[in-house]
């Protein structure tokens, strides 16, 4: 086995028990944007805004230490993020005010107009971008 964390044929290695950071590249992205959610299986998913159709595979929000969303040079990249369904509160917990925002890492690209969106089971919205 060589060395920082891949085999002798180059493929990357998943170390069972280690949380590590869920990836979105560039070419995941859709004129939509895209929506991270938690659902009831307790995995975090990552969908193409409006739909149900996974961007990446989902991961277990255990096994996780962060996410890390790359978006598209000269496009308008919006991540939703849809707070209320992360931390599990009820309509009217404040939600908003407890976002773990080190969690994530949203780099929209060059150009475009991208926005971050945060909403809360209670229907409230914030936008940056």
């Amino acid at each position: 086995m060589g060395g920082g964390g891949q085999s002798q044929r180059g493929e990357a290695l998943l170390l069972v028990g280690v949380p590590s950071v869920l990836s979105v590249s560039a070419a995941d992205w859709t004129e939509g944007g895209l929506t991270v959610t938690v659902g009831s299986d307790g995995r975090l998913h990552v969908y193409r805004t409006g739909s149900e159709e996974e961007a990446v595979p989902s991961r277990a929000l255990a096994a996780l230490s962060g996410i890390l969303a790359s978006g598209r040079d000269d496009a308008g990249d919006v991540l939703t993020v849809d707070v209320g369904a992360i931390l599990n509160r009820p309509k009217d917990a404040g939600v908003i005010e407890d976002l773990p925002y080190e969690y994530f890492d949203f780099d929209g690209g060059q150009g475009g107009g991208n926005a971050l969106v945060v909403r809360d089971s209670g229907g409230r919205r914030e936008r940056w971008g």
